[in-house]
């Protein structure tokens, strides 16, 4: 037990969005006594409209989220969080004890999970590497999420795994997909292993991890602006049916890259730019030809058919310096 019946314990956060069954989104944090909430919040005395307070950084939360979250609460009650709890933990020890069972040649578990979520990583003595399970599982159906030092597969048992028979179906595509790997001489093993998380990609090169990373939040989070812009620097346009959804420049993290590399050993790389219900595309480092780097506008393009689902896609963001866009202006 790890509660406030121990001592040194002085707060405690949780997600109800996950296990609480809560609208996404939702979280809380207990803390023992008042004096640590006051370390939390935030005020200002001489604010012009008055004194202003806060619980949070955030100054605004939406009353809803917080009204849902507290009938969420109150609908599933102690007895059903018990109920549920137990369902999911007596699943996810029977998931380790199956695999500790029937596929023990060829993978294990690491460590003794005393919550709902596995690791499951392969063994030295096997010839299966367990990322390229996961790339097969996912062919399948299934979503694992890729761990890394060690190498690994996390999967969370959820209510919806406690039905029916889909641990049954798990452990036999599991078997399935070893057995392809193992009875297969030239399988090609994944060579992008740095994973990213949230993100069902991987890139090669771990040097450039850290400004691959801020090259994805800067894709994910810049602000719109006009195809060519000030300064004559190169942007990324993405048009649905004529709607700009997108422009995107990532001036920052590409002269980060530029840096690192010569121009001839990485001219650009690829961030993610799928428009589609639960795919993400992979953020990675790869070298590219010189007419690539001449590229301005990358414009995706419908499907022929207005109900298809749009693929994956990535566009191939050439590296601009500080001098060639000024040497543009």
């Amino acid at each position: 037990m790890f509660d406030f019946r121990i001592s040194g314990v002085s707060s405690i956060n949780f997600d109800l969005h996950k296990y609480g069954y809560c609208p996404v989104g939702s979280s809380a944090v207990l803390y023992r006594d008042q004096e640590l909430l006051q370390c939390q919040s935030y005020s200002n005395v001489d604010w012009p409209g008055g004194i202003y307070t806060s619980a949070t950084l955030d100054g605004s939360r939406p009353g809803l989220l917080i009204a849902l979250t507290w009938a969420s609460l109150l609908y599933m009650g102690r007895l059903g969080y018990v109920e549920r709890t137990q369902r999911v933990m007596d699943t996810s020890r029977m998931l380790k004890h199956r695999i500790e069972e029937e596929i023990s040649d060829h993978l294990e578990v690491l460590g003794e999970p005393l919550g709902p979520v596995l690791a499951i990583t392969n063994k030295n003595s096997s010839k299966i590497k367990i990322h390229a399970l996961g790339d097969e599982m996912h062919d399948l159906g299934w979503s694992f999420a890729f761990l890394q030092n060690p190498n690994a597969l996390r999967f969370c048992i959820s209510l919806h795994q406690t039905r029916g028979e889909v641990i049954d179906s798990l452990i036999s595509d599991m078997k399935k997909c070893i057995e392809r790997i193992i009875q297969d001489d030239c399988y090609e093993y994944p060579t992008k292993t740095n994973v990213l998380f949230g993100i069902s990609g991987a890139f090669m090169d771990r040097g450039v991890a850290n400004l691959l990373s801020n090259a994805l939040l800067e894709a994910y989070y810049s602000t719109p602006t006009s195809p060519h812009g000030e300064m004559g620097l190169r942007k990324r346009t993405l048009s649905i049916e004529g709607r700009k959804l997108s422009q995107l420049q990532l001036p920052s993290a590409l002269a980060a890259l530029r840096e690192q590399y010569s121009f001839g050993e990485l001219t650009s790389f690829t961030v993610p730019t799928t428009i589609s219900t639960g795919e993400t595309s992979s953020l990675s480092a790869a070298p590219q030809e010189d007419e690539m780097a001449k590229a301005t506008d990358i414009i995706p393009q419908l499907p022929s058919s207005s109900s298809e689902t749009l693929t994956e896609r990535t566009a191939s963001i050439p590296l601009v310096t500080k001098e060639e866009t000024e040497g543009n202006n």
